[in-house]
């Protein structure tokens, strides 16, 4: 679960969707109105977006949950890392 980390409400435009692969470090919501560009609020794990707790137009506020994330161990990380990894690889093949 992932939420924000100052004590204002904030209006936040989401990056992701359901079903969404994300990994570490991504941003998965910005500020929706900011003239600084505003924060990011980025995942700290690697995982499947399962469900968005939030409506897109809500204010929210530190501690709002934004979103549940199935996470994967380390094993079922590997598989899915070598698995994108053979994507990847398929794709440059295509252009050859």
């Amino acid at each position: 679960m992932y939420g924000l980390e100052d004590s204002e409400e904030k209006n936040i435009k989401l990056c992701v969707e359901v079903g969404d692969r994300i990994y570490a470090n991504d941003v998965i919501a910005k500020e929706k109105y900011s003239y600084s560009g505003g924060k990011s609020i980025r995942s700290n794990a690697t995982g499947i977006v399962r469900e968005i707790l939030i409506d897109e137009e809500s204010k929210v506020s530190n501690g709002t949950i934004l979103l549940r994330v199935e996470t994967f161990s380390s094993h079922s990380t590997a598989s899915f890392v070598q698995e994108e990894i053979s994507k990847f690889y398929q794709k440059i093949k295509s252009f050859f």
